[in-house]
C-alpha cells in the first residue's frame, strides 16, 4: 500500500530539520571559540570547523527556496552534519564533545528514515 504523504508536512519537517542542524552546529562552533579563547585548540581547526558550519546554512537555504518539498534536503543536511561531526571528532581534544554530539547526531540518522 502506498502512503501519500501531505506535502504541507514534508515542508514543515524540512524546516525543522533545516533549523535543527543550524542551531546544533552554531551551539557546538561557539563552544569551540570559547575552547579556542582558552588555548585549547588551534587557528586552523576553528577555521576549518568554520567553514563547516557555513556549507549547512547556505546549502539548506538553496535546497530549501528551490523547493520546500524536497526530499533530498533531510540527507544533505545530514551529510553536511556528519562533516562537521567529524571535524569535531578529529580536531578537538575534549572527550566531552563526543557524549554531547552523539545523541544529536543519533536523531539525525533517524531523521533520514
Amino acid at each position: 500500500m502506498i502512503e501519500v504523504v501531505d506535502k504541507k508536512s514534508i515542508k514543515k519537517v524540512n524546516l525543522v530539520v533545516s533549523i535543527f542542524s543550524i542551531l546544533m552546529a552554531l551551539l557546538i562552533l561557539v563552544q569551540q571559540f570559547i575552547v579556542l579563547l582558552r588555548g585549547e585548540v588551534t587557528q586552523n581547526y576553528f577555521i576549518s570547523l568554520s567553514v563547516a558550519f557555513i556549507l549547512i546554512p547556505i546549502i539548506t537555504t538553496i535546497i530549501y527556496r528551490r523547493n520546500p518539498y524536497s526530499t533530498i534536503l533531510k540527507r544533505v543536511t545530514a551529510y553536511l552534519y556528519f562533516l562537521f561531526y567529524l571535524i569535531v571528532i578529529f580536531g578537538s581534544r575534549n572527550q566531552m564533545l563526543f557524549i554531547i554530539v552523539t545523541p544529536i547526531q543519533l536523531s539525525t540518522c533517524f531523521i533520514l528514515i
